[in-house]
């Protein structure tokens, strides 16, 4: 458990470890959590890319309907980031919804934009509306996917054709330009979120 409010006991525990205190599933264990939490339990996933060989129980989890899709990953533009940095969202649009069928796509984007936004009080941000920031992806639904490897995990998606960031173009048919840096850090209760 990565942080469980007013539960400070369970911090730093697995799942597994919780599971077999109370004699439970971990699934079980997770729901009872995010329900006795009002779903503000929060839990770090290992192996979200298939590493473990067995994607089971992440379709367990991702088919919640209340499963944001987001990734923890920093992109510091030096190193050997996770693979997730570039790939996590490809990897969701174009393995799990277009390959898999676990779901529509609508709602996969929705659980990767305006649920996570909501989930993080970002008024601004995640749908497309007046007095919205303009962070945008044009993608194809056909051909996204995540190409990233341990070993090349920098490698770009493919079937992203455009990525807009506080509304300035930062890939263009599918080239990124490095010198547009429009991004910018939010801040908790900040007026920019």
């Amino acid at each position: 458990m990565a942080a469980q409010p007013g539960r400070s006991h369970l911090e730093g525990k697995s799942l597994q470890a919780i599971a077999d205190e109370r004699g439970k599933d971990p699934f079980d264990v997770a729901a009872d959590l995010t329900l006795e939490e009002s779903g503000h339990a929060m839990c770090l996933y290992f192996g979200v890319s298939g590493e473990l060989n067995d994607e089971a129980w992440l379709e367990k989890l991702m088919a919640h309907p209340y499963a944001a899709f987001e990734t923890d990953a920093i992109i510091t533009g030096k190193g050997v980031p996770h693979p997730a940095g570039y790939g996590a969202m490809p990897r969701v649009l174009g393995h799990f919804v277009r390959n898999r069928k676990l779901f529509p796509l609508e709602d996969a984007v929705r659980r990767i934009t305006s649920l996570p936004a909501r989930r993080f009080g970002l008024k601004k941000r995640g749908a497309i509306r007046e007095g919205a920031f303009a962070d945008l992806v044009v993608f194809d639904a056909a051909t996204i996917d995540d190409r990233t490897t341990y070993t090349e995990p920098t490698q770009g998606p493919a079937g992203i054709d455009y990525v807009m960031i506080n509304g300035q173009v930062v890939v263009d048919h599918g080239r990124y330009d490095s010198k547009k840096l429009p991004g910018q850090v939010i801040r908790k209760g900040a007026a920019n979120a």
